[in-house]
């Protein structure tokens, strides 16, 4: 790395005081994932005591679940297009704070919602906080961290939007479903201070070509070892270059179709696609949005639908892939397609159990699954304890 570069960073760090700092910065992150499970786990619990409540299942009908259930998702599609813009103009820390400040008005919203309709108008609202755990949130936890972390915060993460259901479904067994919007905002209040604390991403400050900072950035967040310095070399060399190759075509469609026919774009797009379809049509995510429904016509019991409930929302895995050329763009056409694909599934997951019923729909889930487990298994290369510059080579882009 340059000299310059290294001059204003502070080399005493500790390997513990890195990792306790990329805590800090991932702890934001899981708190963000927690109350998106917590916003999928509300429905399914608002319903049912509503319901009861009522003495009919009248007050809310079947088409109307489907809304509640889904609206969260749909909500996030306009609101993937405002993050991708500011998160490229302002970066991931102030496009964070914003999406946990909206986040905390969408809970308060919910608390005080009396009707179906106030109750989607809250769900309207945290469509900011899931679009922004699609984009910005991944690409904290891949650009803030260490590779030897990342792969740990990454399933972490995963593990955190399933214990958010989790906590809303326990939480709905036992108490009114307004004490969930009550934690929600206690968390979007933390992920908006501990937020205050993260420096701008590296990877961020180098697009904009301020290397000075990034620098500065990467050693406070993962040390001066040699590891460090040569992805941080690597990294401002690796912009220098995009920058210097930059399409001087003032055509921003046109950018975008060279963009999605390079394989720097469609390869890793690929690879994601393939892990998105068997997230969702593994049947995982509908069980869980309608698991007090679903158990509750199987057994035909209340008390033991609410305790199976219980069990289902216990695991989930998932990972990401993103390339460091047209990053952007990859996350917002990613997000974009996994948020109609969550949002349909559980959206019919009602009509598949009313037209081949549960047997069907389970049988069409297992089929899915096998088939797209085999294309992973192909495909994908592993990724390891690999740089984001690492993958970009190991992928062949």
């Amino acid at each position: 790395m340059e000299p310059k570069y290294e001059a204003n960073v502070d080399k005493t760090l500790t390997p513990r005081k890195i990792f306790i700092r990329q805590i800090l910065v991932s702890s934001s992150v899981w708190s963000s994932f927690f109350m998106f499970g917590l916003c999928m786990g509300t429905p399914t619990i608002y319903i049912s005591q509503t319901r009861e409540e009522a003495n009919s299942t009248d007050v809310i009908s079947n088409e109307m679940s489907s809304w509640i259930s889904s609206a969260y998702n749909y909500s996030a599609i306009p609101n993937l297009f405002i993050v991708a813009f500011l998160s490229r103009k302002f970066g991931r820390k102030k496009t964070f704070l914003f999406a946990s400040l909206t986040s905390a008005v969408g809970f308060v919203t919910l608390y005080l919602s009396s009707n179906v309709t106030q109750v989607i108008i809250s769900e309207i609202l945290q469509g900011t906080l899931i679009a922004s755990d699609g984009m910005i949130c991944v690409m904290v936890l891949t650009e803030y961290t260490s590779p030897k972390y990342r792969g740990f915060f990454l399933t972490f993460k995963s593990a955190t939007f399933g214990w958010g259901m989790l906590v809303a479904n326990t939480m709905g067994t036992f108490l009114h479903w307004k004490s969930i919007p009550l934690l929600g905002f206690i968390l979007s209040v933390y992920a908006f201070l501990s937020c205050l604390v993260w420096p701008e991403s590296p990877y961020w400050l180098a697009s904009r070509q301020n290397y000075e900072a990034c620098a500065k950035s990467h050693c406070w967040l993962k040390g001066t070892d040699e590891e460090s310095m040569k992805e941080i070399s690597s990294l401002i060399m690796q912009h220098k270059d995009l920058s210097h190759a930059k399409i001087e075509s003032q055509n921003k469609l046109k950018k975008i179709q060279i963009a999605i026919a390079s394989k720097a774009f469609y390869k890793p797009f690929g690879y994601t696609m393939l892990m998105l379809l068997l997230y969702y049509f593994s049947g995982k995510m509908s069980c869980n949005v309608y698991a007090l429904q679903l158990i509750k016509n199987v057994t035909n019991s209340e008390s033991t639908a609410y305790t199976g409930m219980l069990v289902v929302d216990a695991l989930t895995v998932f990972t990401e892939l993103c390339p460091l050329r047209y990053r952007g763009l990859y996350m917002l056409l990613m997000e974009l397609v996994d948020n109609i694909i969550m949002g349909t599934v559980v959206k019919i997951l009602p009509f598949l159990l009313s037209t081949i019923g549960a047997h069907g729909a389970f049988f069409f889930y297992g089929n899915s699954s096998l088939i797209l487990t085999l294309l992973i298994y192909y495909f994908i290369p592993e990724t390891k304890d690999k740089t984001i510059i690492e993958m970009v080579a190991l992928m062949g882009t």
